[in-house]
C-alpha cells in the first residue's frame, strides 16, 4: 500500500520544486508530522526543508492576528452585548450559554464571507413577520425580544472591533482577514509555492484562497479522493470534490478526471470488511482487544484503531496487546482528573452554603477525597478521619468552619481555604482555587506524586489566566459566572500520553485521521447519531436562512463525516467496523447509514462480513464465606460469654454465622452516618425512651385514668425532648423528619390510650422499665461459663397476670410467636422475635422464679390485635404460659446453638440471605 502522503512527497520531488520555497498546507498537524516523515525518508542528502503548517496555523500567519480563547470571546462578547439598548439584560451567568451559540453563527458568518447586516436584518424581518406582525401594539416583552434581533448587527460589529482592537481574532475573524490578506502574503516572495494537500470540505475563505493561489499559479492542490464515490453523483463522500469541479473556474471547464487529478480507484482492489453489532461500549472496547491481539507486532506496526466515541479510550487502554507499543494521540481529559473532581466538589459546596454552614454531604465529599486528606493530614495524622467522625458523631446536617477548626486547630489555615464562604465572589473563589492547587502542587512534589503534579501544572495555568479575566472584566461577580468560563476552558484541555508519534499502534479520533492511510483499520461507534453526527442545530440562523446565505447545515456536515470515512476505508486492506447494538441509547441506537451502505451497494472487489458478537458471560455463582475456627476465635467467643449473650447476639447467629463473628468476634461497628433522615433505628429509640420517660413516675403503681390524663398531657413536651437528645432539635425539622415526629406523637397517643382502657377495665401496675437481667447457663461440653442477659422494654401486671413487654415499631405478625416444632426452633431465623422473648422470660424467672407468666409485643405498626402474646402450640393448655417446664426446654434448644458456636470443627459458614 502507498499511503496518499508518501503519493504527494513522490510528484513534488518529481517535479523538482525548490523545497525551501514551499508552504505546504494540510487539514490537520498530525498530517504534516506524517509528510515530514516521507520526505526524510525520500532525501539521501541535506536540504533546507519546506515550511509545514496545519490549516489553522497557516490562517493565523496569514491574517496576522493572534488566535483568541473562548473565554475571553465570550467576555468581549458579553461587553458588546451590554453596550446595546437592550432595556432588560442578562447576567453573564444567564448569557454564556445562549453567547457560546451566538459565537458559533459569529464564526460561520466570518469563515463564509457572509453579509452579516444583510443576514440579521433579514432574521429580524422574519421574526417578527413569523410572530406579531399582526399585532398593532406590541407587549413589552415582545418590543424587547425584537430588539434583540434588531440589535444583532450592532453586537456583531462591536465584537468584532473589539477583537481588532486587541490584534485578535476568532476562528472565523481569522479566516476573513487572511482572505483579505493573501495578495500581500504572495507579493512578500514571489517565489514561494503553497500546496494544499489533502482537502475536502472548504468554507469560503478557504475556498478563495486556494482558487487565487492556483490561478496565480503560485501553488496546486492535491486531493485525495477516489473514482468509487467521486463518480456516483449522489454519492456524499464526494459532494465537495463534485462541488469544487462544478464552481471554481479553472475546473469546471475540464471533465472531472481530468480537472481532478490524483483520482485512486483503491475500492477496485481487494479489500476485506468485517462488520461487528455489539452490545454496549465496554464490549466493543473488549472485542477489539481481542482483535489486536490476534496481530503480530509487524501487523499492529500497520494499524490503526480510530474512535468514533472518544470516551471509549479509558476503557480499551486496558485491553490492548502488551507485544506492541502503542501512540494515543487524543489525550486524556483533564475534566476527567482526580482534581478536577475535588474542584468540581468545592464548587459545588461554595455554591450551595448559607453563611458559613455548610451543607455536610458537601463536607464530607471534600473530606473523603485523598487530595483532601494529602492537604489536612499534613498538620496532623488521620486529620480528615477524625473531622469526618465528629460531623457523623454530632450528627451535623450542616457544619460550621468554626466547629471544623475547633476539632483540628492544626489544620486552621488550610481548612480556612477550603471553607471559607465565597459564594458571590468570583476573584476570591479563584483566588482560594489557585492557593488550593499551589498547596497541592507542594505536597506532590514533597511525595513523588508526579500524576498529582500534571495535573496541578494545567489546572494553575488556567487559574492564573481566569484570574486575570476576572481583573480585567469585573462584570464577572458571582462564582457561577466564574464557574462557566472555567469549564469552558477545562473541557478543552487533554493530558498528553507519551509515545512514539510514528511507530507502533495508532490509537486516534476520525478527524486525526486526516490524510492518513493504514493497511489495517479498526474504527468503533459507527452508529446513526455518532458517525455521522446526526442532525443537530445550535444555532440562532434557521436552516432556509443558512441555505440561502451559503452556510453549512446537516447536510454539508453529513458529507464531511462520509468523506472521512469512506477516504479512510479507500487504502485500508482489512477493515474492522464496530457498531453499539443496545438501543437504549439516546444516540448512536442504530447502525450508521455507512453501515447499511457497505452491505447493500455490493462493490466487487469488497468482501463484506457481518455477525452479531454477544460478550461470553459466564454466570458467576456466589462464594460463600467460610471461616474456620481457631483457638483465638474460641476465647474470643468465651470473652464474649462472659460479658454476656443476649437474644440479638443469638439470633444474628442463626440469621447468618457470618453477621456473628464480624460482629461478636471481630467487633466490627456498623458505620454511623449522619442522620440527615431520621433513621428506622432512631425512630425505635425515640419512641422506647419517651415511654420509659412518661412512665417512670409510676412504677408500682396501680394506674388509673387520672394518671393517664397526666401522662397523655406530657407527650409532646417529653417527645421534643426525646427527639433532640437522640436526632436532632425538633425546631430546625423538616421535610420527612416533621412527618416522623408526627408519627411517633401519634404512636404514643394511641398506645398510652390502649394502656388506659386496659387499666379501666382488667387493672394495669408496672413493674419495671428498661430495665436489664441476667442468668447463668451451665452446659455440658462447654467449660466456659455463660451469662445471658437481656434489657427488657417494661414488665407489668395485667389483670393480676405477670407480663413481659417488648416494644417494636417495624411489623410483627402473631404467627411469628408461635413455636409448633421446638427441634426445629433453633434454625427457623422466622422465629426470631420468640426466641427473643423466651430468652427474657428466661433471665427474668431466673431472677424473679415465678409459676408462669406470659411475654408479648407490641407492634406498633400492627395495633389491631393489641398485645401479641409468645405461644407454644405443643402444649395442651395455657398455650400463652411460659412455665418453668417451657423454659427448660428453651435451655435445651439454646444450647444447641451454643453447643454449635463453641464448637472447633464447626467453621462460620454464611448463609444466603
Amino acid at each position: 500500500m502507498k499511503a496518499f502522503l508518501s503519493e504527494i512527497v513522490d510528484r513534488i520531488l518529481k517535479d523538482a520544486w525548490p523545497l525551501d520555497q514551499t508552504v505546504w498546507v494540510f487539514p490537520s498537524k498530525r498530517a504534516g508530522t506524517f509528510a515530514k516523515n516521507y520526505l526524510r525518508q525520500q532525501i539521501d542528502k541535506t536540504v533546507f526543508a519546506p515550511q509545514f503548517f496545519s490549516i489553522e496555523e497557516f490562517i493565523a500567519q496569514l491574517s496576522k492576528l493572534i488566535p483568541s480563547n473562548s473565554e475571553t470571546e465570550l467576555c468581549l462578547l458579553y461587553e458588546s452585548y451590554l453596550e446595546t439598548d437592550i432595556k432588560e439584560k442578562d447576567s453573564f451567568v444567564n448569557f454564556v450559554p445562549w453567547g457560546t451559540m451566538l459565537l458559533q453563527d459569529f464564526n460561520e458568518i466570518d469563515r463564509y464571507g457572509v453579509d452579516a447586516q444583510q443576514l440579521y436584518t433579514y432574521l429580524q424581518n422574519l421574526q417578527e413577520v413569523s410572530h406579531w406582525a399582526l399585532e398593532e401594539e406590541k407587549t413589552e416583552l415582545v418590543q424587547n425580544y425584537l430588539s434583540f434581533w434588531e440589535q444583532l448587527p450592532g453586537i456583531y460589529k462591536a465584537f468584532s472591533a473589539k477583537m481588532l482592537e486587541k490584534d485578535m481574532g476568532h476562528q472565523g475573524l481569522l479566516y476573513k482577514k487572511a482572505a483579505e490578506h493573501l495578495q500581500d502574503y504572495l507579493k512578500e516572495d514571489p517565489n514561494k509555492k503553497l500546496f494544499f494537500i489533502g482537502f475536502n470540505a472548504l468554507n469560503t475563505s478557504e475556498s478563495k484562497i486556494i482558487q487565487e493561489v492556483v490561478k496565480q499559479e503560485r501553488g496546486e492542490v492535491y486531493w485525495d479522493v477516489d473514482h468509487y464515490f467521486l463518480k456516483n453523483p449522489i454519492h456524499e463522500a464526494g459532494y465537495f470534490i463534485r462541488k469544487h469541479h462544478k464552481e471554481w473556474s479553472f475546473l469546471k471547464d475540464k471533465p472531472i478526471k481530468e480537472a481532478i487529478q490524483g483520482v485512486s480507484s483503491m475500492y477496485t482492489q481487494e479489500k476485506k470488511i468485517q462488520l461487528y453489532g455489539v452490545p454496549k461500549s465496554v464490549s466493543q472496547a473488549h472485542l477489539m482487544g481481542q482483535i489486536l491481539s490476534g496481530f503480530n507486532k509487524e501487523s499492529l506496526e500497520k494499524t490503526a484503531v480510530v474512535l468514533g466515541n472518544e470516551s471509549l479510550l479509558k476503557p480499551l487502554i486496558p485491553c490492548l496487546p502488551a507485544h506492541s507499543p502503542a501512540n494515543i494521540t487524543m489525550g486524556s481529559p483533564l475534566a476527567e482528573t482526580a482534581l478536577s473532581h475535588f474542584i468540581q466538589a468545592l464548587y459545588e459546596l461554595h455554591t450551595s452554603g448559607e453563611k458559613e454552614a455548610w451543607y455536610y454531604q458537601h463536607v464530607v465529599q471534600i473530606l473523603q477525597h485523598p487530595y483532601a486528606s494529602l492537604l489536612i493530614d499534613h498538620h496532623g495524622a488521620k486529620g480528615t478521619q477524625s473531622l469526618l467522625q465528629y460531623i457523623a458523631s454530632a450528627n451535623l446536617s450542616y457544619a460550621h468552619l468554626k466547629d471544623l477548626v475547633a476539632q483540628l486547630p492544626l489544620a486552621e489555615t488550610i481548612l480556612a481555604l477550603l471553607f471559607t464562604p465565597s459564594k458571590d465572589q468570583a476573584l476570591l473563589f479563584s483566588k482560594q482555587l489557585l492557593e488550593t492547587c499551589m498547596l497541592l502542587q507542594q505536597r506532590a512534589a514533597d511525595e513523588n506524586h508526579t500524576t498529582l503534579l500534571s495535573e496541578t501544572h494545567y489546572f494553575i495555568e488556567i487559574l492564573e489566566a481566569l484570574e486575570a479575566q476576572l481583573i480585567s472584566y469585573p462584570f464577572i461577580q458571582s462564582t457561577k459566572g466564574f464557574w462557566r468560563l472555567f469549564t469552558e476552558r477545562l473541557h478543552k484541555v487533554k493530558l498528553p500520553y507519551s509515545g512514539e508519534a510514528l511507530s507502533g499502534l495508532q490509537l486516534m479520533g476520525m478527524l486525526e485521521s486526516r490524510n492518513l492511510d493504514f493497511e489495517i483499520l479498526i474504527i468503533s461507534d459507527v452508529n446513526e447519531g455518532i458517525l455521522p453526527g446526526g442532525k443537530t442545530h445550535n444555532s440562532f440562523i434557521p436552516l432556509s436562512l443558512k441555505k440561502e446565505f451559503g452556510l453549512p447545515t446537516f447536510k454539508e456536515k453529513d458529507a464531511v463525516y462520509a468523506y472521512h470515512f469512506y477516504r479512510l476505508l479507500q487504502r485500508a486492506k482489512e477493515v474492522h467496523l464496530l457498531y453499539n447494538t443496545d438501543t437504549d441509547v439516546l444516540e448512536g441506537g442504530e447502525p450508521s447509514r455507512f453501515i447499511h451502505q457497505l452491505r447493500t451497494q455490493k462493490i466487487p472487489a469488497v468482501q463484506v462480513k457481518h455477525l452479531i458478537a454477544t460478550p461470553l458471560i459466564e454466570p458467576i455463582k456466589k462464594q460463600l464465606t467460610k471461616v474456620s475456627k481457631n483457638q483465638e476465635i474460641i476465647e474470643a467467643i468465651s470473652q464474649k460469654a462472659a460479658r454476656g449473650f443476649s437474644p440479638s447476639a443469638i439470633n444474628s447467629y442463626v440469621r447468618n454465622p457470618i453477621d456473628f463473628y464480624k460482629s461478636y468476634v471481630l467487633k466490627i461497628e456498623e458505620p454511623n452516618p449522619v442522620e440527615e433522615i431520621i433513621a428506622y433505628n432512631t425512630f425505635g429509640t425515640i419512641v422506647h425512651e419517651s415511654l420509659d420517660h412518661l412512665y417512670a413516675n409510676y412504677l408500682n403503681t396501680s394506674l388509673n385514668s387520672a394518671h393517664f390524663e397526666k401522662i397523655k398531657s406530657e407527650i409532646p413536651a417529653v417527645l421534643a425532648l426525646k427527639y433532640e437528645e437522640f436526632h436532632s432539635p425538633l425546631e430546625g425539622a423538616r421535610g420527612k423528619n416533621i412527618l416522623a415526629h408526627r408519627v411517633i406523637l401519634k404512636y404514643l397517643e394511641d398506645f398510652i390510650s390502649y394502656d388506659q382502657k386496659i387499666a379501666v377495665e382488667e387493672g394495669l401496675e408496672i413493674i419495671s422499665l428498661e430495665q436489664t437481667y441476667n442468668t447463668s447457663l451451665v452446659i455440658p461440653d462447654i467449660d466456659t461459663p455463660i451469662t445471658f442477659k437481656g434489657t427488657i422494654d417494661r414488665v407489668h401486671k395485667r389483670n393480676g397476670q405477670l407480663e413481659i413487654l417488648d416494644f417494636k415499631t417495624g411489623m410483627v405478625k402473631p404467627t411469628e410467636l408461635k413455636v409448633k416444632n421446638w427441634t426445629a426452633f433453633p434454625e427457623e431465623p422466622k422465629l426470631a422475635k420468640a426466641l427473643q422473648l423466651l430468652s427474657y422470660a428466661m433471665v427474668y424467672q431466673a431472677e424473679h422464679p415465678q409459676a408462669a407468666l406470659r411475654a408479648g409485643i407490641y407492634s406498633f405498626k400492627n395495633t389491631q390485635p393489641g398485645i401479641m402474646y409468645f405461644e407454644n402450640a405443643s402444649a395442651a393448655d395455657n398455650k400463652q404460659l411460659i412455665s418453668k417446664d417451657t423454659i427448660e426446654v428453651f435451655k435445651e434448644s439454646l444450647a444447641q446453638i451454643l453447643l454449635e458456636i463453641f464448637n472447633l470443627e464447626q467453621p462460620f459458614v454464611e448463609k444466603e440471605v
